[in-house]
C-alpha cells in the first residue's frame, strides 16, 4: 500500500504562551516540527510527506530540507480541517492511504506507526490509537460546578497520527465541508460518514503539547532517552 503522510502545523498555538508558534519552538535543540518529521523519514513503509504550515510562513519556520520525503510544503487554511483540505489537494497521484499526524505531538515513536498500518484490512476503512481513561470523569457546568458522573468504561483518549484510505478520508472531508461540520479529528468525519474506524492502543508519552508545561515534560522524555533526545 502507497502511504503518504500529512502533518498539520499551521496552527498558532497561543496556549503555550509564545509568539513563535509552538510547533516551531525548540524542543531538544530543534524545531519542535522536525522531531515528528524525522519519525516518518525513518518509516520504511511511507513514501512520502506532505506537511501544512501557518500561511505566510515567516522567520520561525525551520528549513525542512534535511527530510528526503517531504514532497510539498502548502500553506495551511483558518481551521484543521482547512489545512487538511490543502494538503490532499497535494497528495501523490499515487497514495492510497493517509497517515494523518499533529505536529504538535512531538514524540510519536515508530511502534505507533508501525501498528497503525498493520491494523488497516479489509474490515475498516481507518485506523486511529487512542488510551483507555483511567480518572474519574464528570461533567462540570460553565460555572464549573459537577452536573453528572460520566461512565468512563469504553471511553478512550485518542491521538494522531491517524491512518485512513484515502477514498475514505477525501469524501468524509468533503461531506463535512458541506454540511458545515467541524471536526476535532478526522475520526470523527469519518464515523460521521458511516466509514468503520478501529483503535488501536496509542503511547502515553504521544501526548499534545498544549502548554508551556507540557514542553518542558516533553524536554524530560527526550532526555531520559537511550539515544539522547535525538
Amino acid at each position: 500500500m502507497n502511504v503518504t503522510a500529512v502533518v498539520l502545523a499551521a496552527g498558532s498555538g497561543q496556549r503555550v504562551g509564545s509568539d513563535i508558534p509552538k510547533q516551531f519552538l525548540p524542543l531538544a535543540g530543534r524545531p519542535m516540527i522536525t522531531l515528528s518529521l524525522a519519525a516518518f523519514e525513518a518509516c520504511k513503509q511511507l513514501q512520502a510527506v506532505v506537511v501544512a504550515l501557518p500561511p505566510g510562513g515567516g522567520a520561525a519556520e525551520p528549513p525542512l530540507e534535511e527530510f528526503a520525503k517531504v514532497g510539498a510544503r502548502v500553506a495551511g487554511g483558518s481551521s484543521r480541517q482547512g489545512s487538511l483540505a490543502q494538503a490532499l489537494a497535494h497528495l501523490p497521484e499515487s497514495t492510497e492511504a493517509v497517515l494523518v499526524h499533529d505536529a504538535a505531538r512531538p514524540l510519536l515513536g515508530q511502534r505507533i506507526i508501525e501498528d497503525l498500518l498493520a491494523a488497516l484490512d479489509d474490515t475498516c476503512d481507518g485506523v486511529i490509537p487512542a488510551i483507555p481513561i483511567e480518572d474519574t470523569i464528570k461533567k462540570v457546568s460553565e460555572d464549573r460546578l459537577v452536573e453528572q458522573e460520566l461512565d468512563r468504561r469504553g471511553v478512550w483518549r485518542v491521538q494522531t497520527p491517524q491512518l485512513f484510505r484515502r477514498a475514505a478520508l477525501e469524501d468524509s472531508l468533503a461531506k463535512a465541508i458541506q454540511s458545515g461540520m467541524e471536526s476535532t479529528d478526522c475520526s470523527q468525519m469519518l464515523t460521521g460518514a458511516g466509514y468503520r474506524v478501529r483503535v488501536v492502543e496509542g503511547d502515553p508519552l504521544n501526548f499534545k503539547v498544549t502548554r508551556a508545561v507540557d514542553l518542558w515534560l516533553a524536554e524530560q522524555v527526550l532526555a531520559a532517552r537511550p539515544e539522547g533526545g535525538g
